[in-house]
């Protein structure tokens, strides 16, 4: 009978032994298990390290082949321990690389240069537009002008230039008085080019700016004068250019 207890006893203590090698078998999993998922961070980092520099070396190297993770960068190879200046220093060269990562690539297209205004001081003719049935609405209230710009030309207008000369005479009474004041006074008549002449000094200095700085010859604007509503012929266009010539060149008696 006294076999039974100790047998109990036996198998009490083996089962003891069992849970207690359970469990730090479990506890053994446990640490693998965490040390299996460092080295698996550790094989991930150096995978990415290895391709980083693998670009570098033989690849293009851009902002957008650094590696996403910034603490791929920082070197895990060894254990030891960094300096307070080296951390930062690490530290900082990290933080650059990551703000450049983040920064958006500039595509370079062509640079084409800021158009310059062409024009400068010119008149300018506004044409007001309102929008249908707005004009002096009184439930509405202006709040602003879109204005809009363009460049326009008002085609060459050529005219008559009179010269109206006024003249005067003296009353009847006053000549009876002083009979030798002038009974009559009439404007002189302005100083031109060619005398008597029907060709303004600003149609002369037009077709000399045309013949002989835009090189356009007489039968052309002869056509373009006729467009404007004026006849003009091969001879007389000749006759004001060489009258003026010769006016011009010709000697000056003082």
């Amino acid at each position: 009978m006294a076999l039974f207890p100790y047998l109990y006893v036996m198998e009490t203590k083996e089962i003891q032994a069992l849970f207690e090698e359970n469990k730090r078998l479990l506890a053994e999993v446990k640490r693998l298990s965490a040390e299996k998922a460092e080295l698996e961070n550790a094989v991930s980092s150096l995978k990415s390290m290895m391709e980083w520099y693998r670009k570098k070396l033989f690849g293009k190297m851009s902002d957008k082949n650094l590696p996403l993770d910034p603490s791929a960068l920082e070197p895990t190879l060894f254990d030891e321990q960094l300096s307070e200046e080296e951390q930062a220093a690490l530290d900082a060269e990290v933080k650059s690389m990551e703000e450049q990562n983040a920064k958006v690539i500039e595509v370079k297209a062509h640079k084409r240069e800021v158009r310059k205004p062409v024009y400068s001081n010119l008149p300018v003719i506004v044409t007001d537009i309102y929008p249908k049935g707005m004009k002096d609405n009184p439930d509405y209230v202006e709040i602003g002008v879109e204005n809009t710009d363009r460049i326009a030309i008002r085609p060459a207008q050529m005219h008559i230039e009179r010269i109206a000369r006024h003249k005067f005479v003296l009353k009847s009474s006053l000549q009876v008085e002083n009979p030798d004041r002038q009974a009559f006074e009439i404007a002189p008549l302005p100083e031109m080019i060619i005398p008597k002449g029907m060709a303004s000094e600003s149609l002369l200095a037009d077709i000399l700016i045309n013949k002989y700085i835009y090189h356009l010859p007489f039968y052309r604007q002869i056509l373009k004068y006729k467009e404007l509503g004026v006849v003009l012929s091969d001879a007389t266009i000749n006759d004001w250019t060489g009258c003026h010539f010769r006016i011009s060149l010709s000697p000056r008696i003082t």
